[in-house]
């Protein structure tokens, strides 16, 4: 029996009891907390039952179909159609983002992202990149698992990015008619003002120091002014990292925009780094273990295969990787 055969066979309130479970799970390992014990209380769990497989592989396949919202998502809309969610995906979204609350549910849906982007005006889930033509005939492209609002008025041009990354050209002026307009990029940081130019702007987590955003200047020039006031002008050719009450060296810029054509260019970068990094593309866990963070890793990978990027990374290093289900791997020796 396949774990797609389960639904048909299993009472509804078994199901919604294991999707409950499988959401409960999925929320321990998203809070950071989760050990070695939680994984091998996890592996009991699904072995113990053909149901608990179901639910698990059920949940990570909501997880992608709907922004990555786990578990009560999971028990709302268990049954209905695709076509279905498409139509009423708001109204569903809201009431589960209000169900969830501050409970753990709730942390994992935040600690995904799934509430920016349900809202958003475009957004991206993990793996996809999207590419716009904005009302001014300015470029947009958002990379992986990027929420942003677009908000044009008859005196400025702003773009709000909740998370993720964006790359923004902006409309070159005509002969005739020149868009006088501010083009203003905000984050939770700042905000980035566009002087004539092409750049990516990047959310981040800062560590302890609240949320950083990260500018990548490729023609012309950036303003950038955060959260405290400050400013700072951004050349092309450089790169910068702010947050609410900071300004970072101006530095060169990474290979930032290799994602654009699906790629992600690493030199010596530490794998635990690398596989953070990689997450980025994939839907559910991509863990490191603190014993192999140490590697320092060179190449161009494809962000639309991450698991051939892993095979990459056994092949190189004295490493595991340990496929738990599609939505959970582990790096370890």
């Amino acid at each position: 029996m396949g774990s797609s055969d389960v639904p048909n066979l299993a009472p509804k309130a078994a199901q919604r009891q294991a999707l409950d479970e499988a959401a409960e799970w999925y929320a321990t390992l998203c809070s950071g907390s989760a050990d070695t014990r939680d994984e091998q209380r996890l592996q009991a769990w699904l072995a113990g039952d053909a149901l608990h497989r179901w639910a698990w592989e059920r949940v990570g396949q909501l997880q992608t179909q709907l922004g990555q919202l786990p578990g009560s998502l999971a028990v709302e809309t268990l049954g209905r159609s695709e076509q279905y969610l498409q139509r009423h995906r708001r109204q569903l979204l809201k009431g589960v983002v209000l169900a969830i609350g501050a409970g753990p549910l709730g942390w994992a849906a935040y600690r995904s992202g799934a509430h920016h982007r349900v809202f958003a005006d475009q957004y991206t889930s993990a793996g996809e990149v999207k590419s716009l033509r904005l009302a001014d005939g300015s470029q947009l492209v958002l990379n992986t698992a990027t929420a942003v609002d677009i908000r044009f008025t008859a005196n400025t041009r702003q773009l709000i990015l909740k998370q993720g990354e964006v790359l923004v050209e902006t409309a070159k002026p005509s002969a005739t008619d020149e868009d006088s307009r501010p083009f203003i990029v905000d984050t939770p940081a700042g905000q980035v003002r566009a002087l004539g130019t092409r750049f990516t702007v990047r959310t981040m987590d800062g560590e302890g120091s609240g949320p950083v955003t990260r500018v990548n200047v490729y023609q012309h020039r950036v303003e950038v002014t955060n959260g405290a006031g400050q400013r700072q002008i951004c050349p092309t050719g450089s790169r910068m990292d702010f947050s609410d009450t900071a300004l970072y060296d101006v530095r060169s810029p990474t290979q930032s925009d290799a994602w654009m054509r699906e790629r992600l260019v690493v030199d010596n970068m530490p794998l635990d780094a690398f596989i953070a990094e990689l997450g980025r593309y994939r839907t559910g866990i991509l863990r490191c273990d603190p014993d192999v963070a140490h590697y320092k890793i060179s190449g161009v990978f494809m962000t639309n295969d991450t698991d051939q990027a892993l095979r990459a990374v056994a092949k190189s290093f004295p490493v595991t990787v340990r496929y738990r289900s599609r939505y959970w791997v582990t790096i370890s020796r």
